[in-house]
């Protein structure tokens, strides 16, 4: 059990590692300054090349006191073909975090004051960049050791629970035993096998709550008992196969492993089998009062 929780610990400590300490996160800036001449209604398009969270500010470094400038980030150089833009007018000294798909855009500097103006601006796009150094393979190897950890403590701890209860169990014409932390086995010996014996069983079966999931052949059939979602951990979800072969009727339990609680299980297995046991005999009796009867 050490061992186990001590893979857990170093898994942990390993996905920590990965992510603290493998990831390097670097951001460089674009700069770019420019002096430029707008007439009255022109503009000037600055070619970028923005990638997703890219920060991108602009500012003027002069302009004149009666200007009405209007920017826009587009996705065409040409004002009369623009498909997508962004108005940049109010983010004048403040940065504006990108959020589209990469590529080649514009910044479109348009002059809708009533005359000529020269003006000086700056233009500064920070790009952060992650760099990963052996990041998934450690992530990987420390994931796979708390998974594994966690599965071998919950199966010894529960091996050690299960170990408290007898992994056979008896009543009159029955034995049950389990063979596996989730798979367990029950004969019982069946007073005679004929037509009515399926049917005997089919019913009991279903009154337990299970269905018919498929018939392999005759004297071999698959059963199921489902649960809601929310019941799983109440009413355990179980598959069992029965097979015929005088004098014993068997029966295969396999139980969801993960509500699967090991010999404790054969408590309610062996009520299962004794109630088909009971209607067995009971049927059995009766066609033999009936037949006493008529001679």
């Amino acid at each position: 059990m050490t061992i186990m929780a001590s893979l857990v610990v170093i898994g942990a400590m390993l996905i920590f590692y990965s992510l603290l300490f493998l990831q390097t996160t670097t951001i460089t800036s674009i700069e770019k300054y420019d002096r430029i001449s707008l007439p009255y209604k022109t503009y000037i398009s600055i070619p970028i090349y923005l990638n997703s969270n890219d920060k991108v500010l602009f500012n003027y470094t002069t302009i004149p006191e009666k200007s009405n400038i209007t920017i826009l980030l587009s996705d065409n150089s040409a004002l009369n073909y623009i498909g997508k833009a962004y108005d940049l007018s109010n983010y004048i000294g403040r940065n504006y975090t990108y959020k589209d798909m990469p590529g080649k855009y514009y910044l479109l500097l348009i002059n809708n004051a009533g005359d000529n103006i020269t003006v000086e601006y700056s233009l500064l796009i920070y790009k952060q960049r992650t760099t990963e150094k052996y990041h998934g393979l450690v992530s990987i190897t420390g994931s796979f050791l708390v998974l594994i950890g966690i599965s071998s403590i919950f199966y010894l701890k529960m091996k050690e629970l299960t170990g408290k209860y007898p992994d056979h169990t008896y009543s009159a014409g029955i034995e049950c035993w389990s063979t596996k932390l989730y798979k367990h086995r029950c004969n019982i010996v069946i007073p005679a096998f004929d037509s009515k014996t399926l049917d005997i069983v089919d019913n009991v079966l279903r009154s337990l709550g299970y269905t018919m999931k498929r018939k392999l052949s005759e004297t071999i059939i698959v059963y199921e008992k489902k649960t809601g979602l929310i019941e799983r951990f109440r009413k355990k979800p179980v598959e069992l196969l029965i097979t015929f072969e005088e004098p014993y009727l068997t029966i295969y339990y396999d139980v969801w492993p993960i509500v699967a609680s090991g010999s404790k299980d054969l408590d309610w297995i062996l009520k299962e089998a004794e109630a088909i046991r009971n209607a067995l005999y009971t049927e059995y009796m009766n066609s033999k009062n009936k037949i006493s009867k008529q001679e």
